[in-house]
């Protein structure tokens, strides 16, 4: 795609696709390092250009999901799906149909399996204390154990996906991806859920960690 160009696209949910409790994951997959497509998705506006006219909207650098809770999805709706780049760029664009939670406890590795370009939710309750005190921070960590896939995370902190509190920043582990969230963050809190979407693009096996802390001392190491 040019730069500042837009492709349209459709998508018609019927109740062979859709069961009812499912979330839609609305991938825009960037094939290139520096591809960065963005996605506008709407149920009115045929032609969505922009989070002005759009209900949902992904512009996180590289790679974007967007997600749309099932409460807003109904047979015989038709999403409207616009995606524009910035700059030239190549991306594959895929829907998936998500249900279930992997409910991860703190402090303790979880396995599970994915399958090619797959999307995983996980739910995770923040403790009120955590190693050294009270619970100021906890640190997510995805990798594969089988081999070196790319993976994507983003984090909410609630299950509707709502964008500001979403995408916090991610740092890069020998085999996956970490991300540290702190009670620096506006809508920190304790004995709440959380929500994590892993994207992999490869078959395989993968785990996931999350630590919660009490000493700000440890977030930077």
């Amino acid at each position: 795609m040019s730069k500042k160009d837009y492709a349209f696209y459709q998508l018609t949910i019927t109740d062979q696709i859709f069961n009812g409790t499912q979330y839609i994951a609305l991938k825009a997959l960037a094939a290139t390092s520096i591809s960065d497509p963005d996605i506008f998705i709407s149920k009115e506006t045929q032609y969505p250009t922009s989070a002005a006219n759009a209900e949902w909207s992904c512009q996180q650098k590289g790679s974007d999901t967007c997600f749309i809770h099932p409460d807003d999805i109904y047979t015989g709706d038709v999403f409207y799906i616009g995606v524009t780049c910035l700059n030239d760029c190549r991306y594959g664009i895929k829907a998936d149909f998500v249900e279930g939670w992997l409910t991860v406890d703190d402090g303790v590795r979880t396995t599970f399996v994915a399958s090619d370009n797959s999307t995983i939710k996980i739910n995770y309750e923040v403790p009120k204390s955590g190693n050294g005190g009270n619970t100021e921070w906890f640190e997510i960590v995805v990798e594969s154990v089988d081999n070196q896939s790319p993976i994507d995370m983003y984090l909410a902190m609630d299950d509707q996906f709502s964008i500001s509190s979403f995408y916090p920043q991610t740092f890069m582990t020998d085999d996956g991806i970490g991300i540290k969230y702190s009670d620096w963050e506006e809508d920190w809190c304790t004995k709440c859920d959380v929500y994590v979407i892993v994207n992999v693009l490869k078959q395989g096996r993968y785990y996931v960690t999350i630590t919660s802390y009490g000493d700000y001392k440890e977030i930077t190491s």
